[in-house]
């Protein structure tokens, strides 16, 4: 009897001191979570360095935060460590691809089995590291040369000495997946020879190779697929409109029913459209705009351009306007039509409780979240949103926790997702309330407002501006290094800088980037007083060429120069801010589209 109490006198000490060591680490791992969004990297580095030998709750990311402020050759045991202990780590599939880049770039190779190189050689592929993949399938013809992967891992070399310039090997590489036996890879290696030729020679030799392709394989319904568009749009390019409207027509014959057939028709509407043949751009749009499951970007589109149509009288353009504003509410044609009208959107006061159990979709997320770690609960949390998207209350709860994490990319993602499944089931107007506010939010408000003032410059057009440009990212990067919220160029900044008398200054700085960006915004309002589409013009595409665009199109109503703004990109951006600026002023002001001059009336 004695010895059965001692056992569970132990047994109560063993739990209590347990808990008491438990409660320290999770204490520990708190406090050094905190060190490390304080930057205070060095001080974090040592805790979880001790609390990640340790057994607990937190072990695996004690383990995964160690690893990331470790040096690349010392976090590579930490995370072996880490995925031995647990198998099942929710980010395993990354760090076992940076374990294996690891050695890869360490040339210790032979460490790898033929799967593993093989599907480094992809992974690297699609990453666009060309060298590194290249690299990857020397060695796996040199060591696991297989015949089931042969032309697959040809066709790979063949795109990996493209990008690299390497344009004799390429070609070679093109000839011998060609003349397999591989009809995929067959395919595939024609079509990207013919870019290759486009690409190295010109777009000259590129349509030839295209034509040639178009002439002598026209039984070929899967390369046609992707012969057909390309060359069209090649044709576009040197403004060989016919052609290239041969092209599209050619394509819609055989493939009435492809994913991109919409888009086609609209491209095919466009051509005729801006070339003033009416009659049969006409009939292109509405294909689109009649169909019984309506694209939600090529149908407001369609309807809109048919409302532009000379033929179209005030009846017609009344009922065109009708639909737009009836079935594609809060678009830009949407509100197009809403200010032809006179009307405005009207939003049901649908009841939203935001109550949510999160330990019962996630203890992980509950435990982090619990001891204030929000970046490490979201990665539990989002991919349980991503499987069920119409969750409302863990999509709020998850926006709300990227807010308090600065993380304005991805809570607008999660914003933009519920925004999609509202309008794509056609009913934004029981969308709740509360959506609308984190689908057009006021961050950076104060600063945006106090800037526009100076300048007589809408805020929300600046709200919807920056949303577009860097979704309030203050330390956006383009690929043409534009930077900050507003995406200056150096180039514009150090104009901007040298009106203000600035010899220095931070384009990461949120305040110093918003006020440049209105300033340079406010100066493009000047050369173009009344109409913010030819600003917006200037913004994306640069003054200059807008003025090209202008001095051509300037008779035109400004809705019709959008549509025939020759920049798809351009275009679309346009649309895309103008859209947004107006449901910015429908959420928060009584009249969206006060002293409107984009319509006539």
């Amino acid at each position: 009897m004695r010895f059965l109490i001692n056992k569970i006198f132990l047994f109560v000490i063993f739990i209590f001191l347990s808990t008491a060591i438990n409660a320290d680490t999770l204490s520990d791992y708190s406090r050094a979570r905190k060190l490390l969004k304080n930057n205070q990297r060095m001080e974090s580095y040592f805790i979880f360095s001790e609390i990640s030998q340790v057994p607990s709750e937190v072990q695996d990311f004690s383990l995964y935060y160690f690893g990331q402020l470790s040096s690349w050759e010392e976090s590579i045991p930490i995370y072996e460590k880490l995925l031995s202990l647990y198998p099942g780590f929710i980010l395993a599939t990354g760090l076992r691809n940076e374990i294996m880049d690891y050695y890869f770039k360490k040339d210790d190779l032979t460490r790898f089995t033929s799967e593993e190189i093989w599907s480094l050689a992809k992974i690297y592929n699609s990453r666009s590291r060309w060298a590194d993949s290249k690299k990857a399938l020397q060695h796996w013809f040199q060591n696991y040369r297989t015949q089931d992967k042969l032309v697959e891992a040809t066709y790979l070399s063949a795109i990996n000495a493209t990008k690299l310039g390497e344009f004799e090997d390429a070609y070679s590489y093109f000839a011998d997946v060609i003349n397999s036996n591989d009809n995929k890879f067959i395919n595939l290696a024609r079509f990207q020879k013919a870019k290759l030729i486009n690409a190295q020679k010109g777009i000259d030799d590129g349509i030839e190779a295209f034509v040639y392709l178009r002439n002598n394989h026209e039984s070929n319904s899967t390369l046609m697929e992707m012969v057909l568009p390309e060359l069209a749009r090649l044709y576009r390019v040197k403004d060989m409109h016919k052609e290239a409207e041969e092209c599209y027509v050619k394509y819609l014959k055989m493939f009435p029913k492809s994913s991109i057939a919409d888009d086609i028709r609209f491209q095919l509407g466009r051509i005729l459209f801006v070339s003033s043949n009416y009659q049969s751009a006409e009939k292109y749009f509405s294909d689109i705009a009649n169909n019984d499951n309506p694209d939600q970007s090529f149908a407001p589109a369609s309807l809109f351009i048919l409302s532009l149509m000379p033929d179209a009288n005030p009846i017609r353009k009344k009922e065109i306007y009708k639909r737009l504003y009836n079935e594609f509410p809060w678009t830009y044609y949407g509100h197009l039509a809403a200010q032809y009208l006179g009307k405005r959107f009207h939003r049901e006061p649908v009841e939203f409780k935001r109550a949510i159990d999160i330990k019962s979709i996630s203890p992980k997320a509950q435990l982090y979240i619990s001891l204030g770690d929000y970046d490490t609960a979201a990665i539990y949390l989002r991919p349980k949103f991503y499987a069920n998207t119409n969750n409302l209350q863990l999509a709020l709860y998850l926006i709300e926790l990227y807010e308090k994490l600065g993380d304005t990319y991805n809570a607008l993602g999660i914003s933009d997702r519920v925004w999609a499944n509202f309008q794509y089931r056609g009913n934004l107007s029981s969308m709740p309330i509360v959506f609308w506010e984190k689908s057009n939010p006021l961050y950076y408000w104060e600063e945006v407002r106090e800037e526009a003032n100076k300048y007589s410059v809408d805020p929300y057009m600046l709200l919807a501006l920056m949303r577009q440009e860097s979704r309030f990212n203050y330390a956006a990067r383009s690929k043409s290094n534009a930077r900050g919220l507003m995406q200056l160029l150096e180039s514009t900044a150090k104009v901007v800088a040298k009106g203000f008398g600035m010899s220095n200054y931070d384009l990461d700085n949120p305040t110093t980037n918003i006020k440049f960006g209105v300033k340079y915004f406010a100066d493009m309002t000047k050369r173009h007083p009344n109409t913010t589409e030819y600003v917006l013009s200037c913004y994306n595409a640069g003054p200059n060429r807008t003025a090209i665009w202008v001095s051509e199109n300037c008779q035109l109503e400004i809705e019709e120069f959008v549509e025939k703004i020759p920049y798809t990109e351009t275009r679309n951006y346009v649309k895309v801010i103008m859209k947004t600026f107006w449901n910015y002023r429908d959420f928060y002001e009584n009249d969206p589209y006060v002293d409107s001059k984009y319509v006539k009336r």
